[in-house]
């Protein structure tokens, strides 16, 4: 919700989903999901026929209807598609940088960047190295790294963050390269 710099990723697209699942964001924290559907899939259902865990109590639902104010605002999420262009240029200039980094790929806030084929360096090292230089990343599948920054990350953050990306980067080819034997 939110991270991709619309309300849902599917917007961007244009797509209308007959059910969406909505949960951890919208609680902020509390436990609570949704089911948004359309008429016709509503129409199947009956009383009695669904249920659910994390429906919301009153606080979790106050909870929910914040978050879904403050995750609907124009200016929060055009806020989030900047500081994700601004953090996947960075991405793609390390790309660029690096024989060790592939592509980078994601939309707003929700990036990641692929580690290059036969590079010799494995996204659980990288993430280790990163730790190292005081950056948390996660992995984004079997090759790659994902950028998760909070909605409300600055500019400042963003750069700094790519610093220290890049400093673990160069740990990693150093130290590859030291195994190698390619160093003289």
């Amino acid at each position: 919700m939110g991270r991709c710099g619309r309300l849902l990723a599917a917007q961007h697209y244009g797509v209308r989903a007959d059910i969406t699942v909505l949960a951890k964001a919208l609680g902020g924290g509390l436990p609570l999901g949704a089911v948004l559907m359309s008429a016709e899939v509503a129409a199947g259902l009956a009383p009695g026929l669904h249920g659910t865990t994390f429906g919301g109590g009153p606080v979790a639902a106050a909870a929910g209807r914040f978050m879904l104010g403050q995750l609907s605002r124009p200016s929060l999420l055009a806020r989030v598609r900047r500081r994700g262009r601004e953090l996947r240029a960075g991405l793609d200039r390390l790309a660029a940088a690096h024989a060790s980094l592939g592509a980078a790929r994601g939309l707003g806030l929700l990036c990641a960047i692929e580690l290059a084929p036969r590079s010799g360096v494995e996204p659980a090292a990288l993430g280790a190295a990163c730790r190292e230089h005081g950056l948390l990343l996660t992995r984004g599948g079997e090759h790659a790294v994902r950028f998760l920054p909070p909605l409300n990350v600055s500019p400042e953050e963003i750069a700094e963050a790519l610093q220290r990306f890049e400093r673990a980067v160069r740990s990693l080819e150093i130290t590859n390269s030291h195994a190698k034997g390619d160093v003289t």
